[in-house]
């Protein structure tokens, strides 16, 4: 038991770990496992009861994934990822090579000495993307940690890694030398590796960020250089062209039939729209930016009833439920991005000087080791 806890003290070096917790609830014992001077790392027995609803239906069926990752997951760069009762992620304190390990946090296993982003899990396989001397690589590998292949490779950085059904999708960037111009495109493989073409490609003079694929649509952030950032919506068989859903959008989530979205303008808002663009509404103020704003995930994910997401401007971690009520302060954080991983919230802090800070875990929201 010992060394299945110091192997879960050991991962969560890598990460701030909190629980989300009824305010009244008693406080938990806490024991102190591991530590250096730049890391304090505690483990909790948990209290399932008190974490009751956080964790999705799909996860405690044991439901074999048909879609690689969730959309909040994805956008915060897809270093977690989740089938069964696995979670496989990118190992912050060991160079973000590919790991799993239970939910519970017990069994830590190194899977390749790959570095590891936007992961998916489908099945036997895991798909990511791996990045060295300049060059991108879409990967695969058996969820035991055999049969790695790489699929596909590129000079430039390819992002967002979707695996839906048997198609693996992603954001990439190509050039035209006729025209000597970069231009972004949504890209498609089969789970071979055989190159689908492009499914679109953006217009000139735009960028796009925060991709996801959900139920045989595409969703894309893009910024069109003098327009705002806008979300929208487009068919992957390419029978429908973009359909603009918001605009002034920072960072977003497709959870059913809703987008929750954080807007960067004027004011600062957690929004939801449907994914047809309709009832458009204000759920609580806040601005669910990264560390430093531009640049990091945004952090914003969605998990069955609550959205959770770190406010840029006083660095804390909230949540608030989908219909904009009950909000309440987590911790005091400067969270780079959120993933949910079973449990639990994990989010990656980091110093003022751009470097990894020390890690802390959050109990009955409060923060209890520093």
């Amino acid at each position: 038991m010992l060394k299945k806890r110091l192997s879960f003290a050991i991962f969560t070096a890598s990460i701030i770990f909190f629980t989300v917790c009824d305010t009244h609830a008693a406080p938990l014992q806490v024991k102190r496992l591991w530590g250096t001077d730049r890391h304090q790392i505690l483990y909790t027995e948990t209290d399932k009861e008190i974490l009751k609803g956080l964790v999705s239906d799909k996860q405690s069926k044991n439901i074999v994934n048909t879609v690689g990752n969730t959309s909040g997951n994805t956008v915060n760069y897809g270093r977690y990822a989740v089938q069964e009762k696995w979670a496989y992620y990118s190992n912050f304190d060991d160079g973000n090579k590919l790991y799993k390990m239970k939910t519970d946090g017990t069994e830590s296993i190194k899977l390749s000495e790959d570095n590891a982003e936007f992961i998916n899990v489908v099945g036997d396989w895991i798909y990511y993307v791996t990045y060295q001397k300049n060059k991108s690589y879409i990967n695969k590998i058996k969820i035991d940690g055999s049969s790695r292949v790489t699929l596909f490779s590129a000079q430039s950085y390819l992002r967002f890694l979707n695996v839906y059904k048997d198609k693996i999708y992603y954001l990439g960037q190509g050039s035209n030398s006729e025209a000597n111009n970069w231009y972004y495109s949504v890209n498609a493989l089969n789970i071979n590796g055989d190159s689908l073409g492009e499914v679109y490609r953006f217009p000139r003079n735009s960028s796009q960020a925060y991709f996801n694929v959900v139920a045989n649509y595409g969703y894309c952030l893009v910024n069109e250089y003098g327009n705002k950032d806008i979300i929208y919506k487009f068919s992957l068989d390419g029978s429908e062209q973009f359909t603009r859903l918001a605009q002034n959008a920072l960072t977003f989530n497709v959870v059913g039939d809703w987008i929750y979205y954080g807007t960067n303008g004027r004011i600062n808002e957690i929004r939801k729209v449907k994914i047809d663009g309709a009832e458009d509404q204000k759920l609580t103020d806040g601005f669910p930016g990264g560390l430093h704003q531009w640049g990091d995930a945004s952090c914003l994910n969605v998990e069955g009833n609550w959205i959770y997401y770190k406010d840029w401007y006083d660095q804390a971690i909230y949540k608030v439920d989908v219909n904009g009520n009950n909000k309440t302060k987590l911790a005091d954080c400067a969270a780079e991005s959120i993933s949910i991983v079973g449990d639990y919230l994990y989010c990656p802090e980091y110093g003022i000087d751009n470097t990894h800070g020390e890690f802390y875990e959050y109990k009955n929201m409060k923060k209890i080791k520093k």
